[in-house]
């Protein structure tokens, strides 16, 4: 995921944002101006496909994601409590790329004789199984509803940059499900609000998670492997920033995307860092903070009716979305669009 910049998106981007992502109704927009619907064909409606309708060249996740636990590799009894079905995962990978053609946005990792990790491009997206959907739709339930994130309004942007496919790789190695960047890992890796005594981000936030009562939570803390980075023989792990870190193991760096891509330890581990730099970004814009699976303003157990702090909080982003015609504009809407 990207850190936008706020400004161009009010500036230049405001109008295709909204009608692309919320849809002209949540703002009340004059329903006389809406384009007429077409009819778009699609490679799927949401039916996963089995190995044997998959060529030999689409099948090599699938020996990895057997290793997935149980618990994000099996089909669950329902859907996530208000998430979208799980047939919405399998529709987006099937038509985000041509199935059965190769394309430089899919990476494979694989290690050569000297056991160095090798990314390499120019693959066709992988058979789209149930092993394979539910491992991605599971991870993204338990991280979205642990870390209190509206899968929906995750889906949208992951199926443009991603189509949920745990390898896809973007042109500046934006890497997996969650398109992580350069900025997005370090800050994953960085110290927790930039104090030199806190833990990293990752550290921090598994903490809290690991307080939490819920069951998504208690699911992502019992798979260590999610974020539990393996440090090269003779090296060390220093945070992003500390003094002495480039002499250090970097995992946010482009020569080590595997680690973000490779199954089985993804797509949960890609998708947990995806939701732990949303939950960022949201402090950064709300002021709203997580600790123990609970939303918190001002040190206060967040409520409906709370306003946002942040640089929402103080700006005049609603009323300019009202002067621009879009009368039900909130500040919920805002952070959303952002």
């Amino acid at each position: 995921m990207k850190r936008q910049q706020f400004t161009f998106w009010f500036c230049t981007s405001l109008c295709i944002l909204t009608t692309g992502m919320f849809g002209w109704s949540r703002l009340n927009w004059d329903s006389s101006l809406r384009a007429p619907m077409g009819v778009a064909e699609f490679a799927s409606k949401g039916e996963v496909e089995t190995l044997a309708q998959c060529s030999d060249d689409r099948k090599y996740l699938e020996n990895t994601l057997k290793l997935i636990h149980p618990d994000y590799r099996n089909t669950r009894s329902a859907s996530a409590n208000g998430a979208p079905p799980r047939e919405c995962v399998s529709f987006i990978m099937q038509n985000f790329l041509a199935l059965q053609s190769p394309s430089s946005a899919i990476a494979r990792c694989s290690t050569n004789k000297n056991n160095v990790t090798i990314l390499s491009t120019g693959y066709k997206p992988a058979c789209v199984t149930d092993n394979y959907v539910n491992s991605v739709y599971n991870a993204l339930a338990d991280v979205t509803d642990c870390l209190n994130i509206p899968m929906k309004e995750l889906l949208p942007k992951l199926y443009n940059e991603s189509g949920l496919h745990v390898n896809t790789l973007g042109g500046g190695y934006d890497a997996g499900v969650g398109q992580l960047t350069v900025s997005a890992l370090r800050e994953i890796y960085m110290r927790y609000n930039g104090i030199p005594k806190n833990p990293t981000s990752l550290e921090w936030y598994m903490r809290e998670i690991a307080k939490s009562s819920k069951d998504s939570c208690k699911r992502i803390v019992k798979q260590k492997s999610a974020y539990t980075i393996a440090i090269p023989k003779g090296k060390k792990f220093c945070a992003y920033g500390d003094p002495d870190s480039s002499s250090c193991y970097q995992p946010w760096i482009a020569d080590n995307r595997c680690t973000v891509i490779s199954t089985p330890e993804n797509p949960l581990r890609n998708v947990l860092f995806t939701g732990i730099f949303y939950r960022s970004m949201v402090r950064s814009a709300t002021g709203v903070t997580y600790s123990g699976g609970d939303d918190f303003i001002d040190g206060q157990l967040k409520t409906e009716q709370d306003i946002f702090g942040g640089y929402i909080g103080s700006s005049d982003f609603v009323a300019r979305l009202q002067a621009l015609g879009a009368t039900h504009a909130d500040q919920k809407i805002v952070k959303q669009m952002l």
